[in-house]
């Protein structure tokens, strides 16, 4: 018996589709690339969004899973899973998720706004803040990458700033952002005992500025 080979193309395509979207939090998309999302996918921008089929965890059931998808959006995250793939542990659902897409060589990608650590840069203890952050380190050593979602960073801005000037706390991307565009020398102070994140240098170094700690106004 003739087999109608397109049709049959169509067909698989349509079932894996079906099963992907079994364990996904909306309808699976024709030709998109299914994608696992720990988080909240409406938290997506919607340049990815609108090209991805977005699977939540639920459809992750073992590291063998990490081949079903193409890439992998980190839209929550909690402390405990930031250590556990930081330090390469498998002991939750998230960290064994990303763990086994890194080892694939799949892309992981982190939104700015889950790491909720970062609004108590006022209060929290510098060297517990320089532990989380070093985490983070680590992960963008990994492969990870930092994306901006539809939640503005400013949700968890880095700490008050009462001198504008001499900016303190927790300097992020979006603190460094706007630093970097009042900045009117080649320099940029802040205040020492700051946690200046990663992707905070990054801006600053892209602009071409300086980096400048200081104790005092």
């Amino acid at each position: 018996m003739d087999i109608d080979k397109s049709r049959l193309v169509e067909l698989v395509t349509k079932e894996v589709m079906r099963v992907l979207s079994s364990g996904s939090s909306e309808p699976a998309k024709p030709g998109h690339p299914p994608a696992l999302v720990a988080g909240d996918p409406s938290l997506l921008p919607a340049s990815i969004a609108g090209r991805i089929s977005a699977c939540n965890l639920d459809a992750y059931t073992c590291a063998e899973d990490a081949d079903r998808f193409d890439k992998m959006y980190l839209t929550e995250l909690g402390q405990t899973d930031l250590a556990d793939i930081a330090l390469g542990r498998t002991s939750g659902k998230v960290s064994c998720a990303v763990c086994s897409m890194l080892l694939r060589g799949k892309e992981v990608w982190l939104l700015e706004s889950a790491l909720t650590f970062r609004k108590y840069g006022a209060t929290a203890p510098r060297a517990l803040l320089m532990t989380l952050e070093g985490y983070v380190r680590t992960l963008r050593n990994y492969g990870v990458k930092l994306f901006d979602g539809k939640t503005a960073l400013n949700k968890y801005t880095a700490a008050p700033m009462p001198d504008p000037g001499l900016p303190e706390g927790i300097i992020n991307e979006a603190v460094a952002r706007r630093l970097v565009n009042a900045a009117e020398g080649d320099s940029i102070r802040i205040k020492k005992g700051s946690v200046i994140t990663p992707s905070a240098r990054d801006v600053i170094k892209d602009a071409h500025k300086r980096l400048e700690i200081v104790e005092e106004v």
